[in-house]
């Protein structure tokens, strides 16, 4: 188990310091090159090498910062980095990002408690003001911190991130979206996604319990049924690490709903 966690935790350093480096690569390609000849430089490399991980990288880094680029391509390009997903770990974010570092992993399991291998995993979050994109607060489907995970021979899957604000108009605890799909599984298709919730939220403790699985459980209470629901609540569960404390304590984040995962 000790080796398995050193393993992850050395891939997503790996992937952090990819990160950096296709950020500053992107910095010169665009000042070389321009947007549209970049956008199209790295597509061709993902065409010709789908495990092209910086390539992959660069494209997440022309969605998440300011470079010009319209929502319509922004959307485009998110499917293109869904499409080339082949890594269980992920980074969200950069270095100079702001708020609490975390690193969250978990597992996929099926209705029989099987690991499911290759599930496509998607996750987004605000930032830590709340906001998910600088121009619209609450455009989720254009969400600035987003990444896109496949579960391994084991189920799992491991991401970077930081801990999300609070939605600044509305009393919504904090959260991480997470939406979760499998070659042989049905999907409810429901919109709204799941959602990861901190137990040391003052939001949590000021709405309470029973709001708390209105606000979240609600919305998909016609894609699946309240037992349903129940059930993933209860047994369903993902840990987050704050990575820049000594001591490593770990912080329990509850995943209020499984929302895809049906034999």
């Amino acid at each position: 188990m000790m080796a398995l966690i050193t393993f992850c935790f050395l891939a997503l350093l790996l992937q952090t310091v990819h990160a950096q480096s296709a950020q500053d690569e992107l910095a010169q390609s665009l000042e070389a090159e321009g947007l549209p000849n970049v956008i199209q430089k790295y597509e061709a490399a993902l065409q010709h090498d789908p495990h092209n991980e910086a390539a992959r990288t660069i494209l997440k880094r022309l969605i998440a910062g300011n470079y010009g680029l319209a929502r319509e391509e922004s959307l485009r390009l998110r499917q293109v980095v869904r499409q080339y997903t082949h890594l269980s770990t992920e980074v969200l974010v950069t270095p100079e990002e702001p708020g609490e570092p975390l690193i969250l992993s978990g597992t996929v399991h099926n209705a029989e408690d099987r690991p499911i291998v290759g599930a496509l995993i998607y996750v987004f979050h605000a930032d830590t003001k709340g906001y998910y994109t600088p121009v619209a607060a609450m455009d989720e489907p254009n969400a600035r911190l987003f990444g896109y995970m496949k579960t391994d021979s084991a189920g799992r899957y491991e991401f970077r991130t930081i801990r999300p604000g609070g939605y600044p108009q509305a009393p919504i605890p904090q959260h991480i979206h997470m939406l979760v799909t499998a070659p042989g599984y049905r999907d409810h298709k429901c919109q709204s996604t799941c959602q990861l919730v901190f137990e040391d939220d003052p939001r949590m403790a000021q709405l309470g319990e029973r709001v708390v699985l209105a606000l979240f459980f609600l919305p998909c209470a016609f894609c699946c049924s309240i037992r349903r629901v129940r059930r993933a609540f209860v047994a369903t569960h993902t840990h987050a690490r704050r990575i820049d404390e000594r001591d490593r304590i770990t912080v329990v984040v509850v995943l209020m709903l499984l929302n895809v995962l049906l034999a």
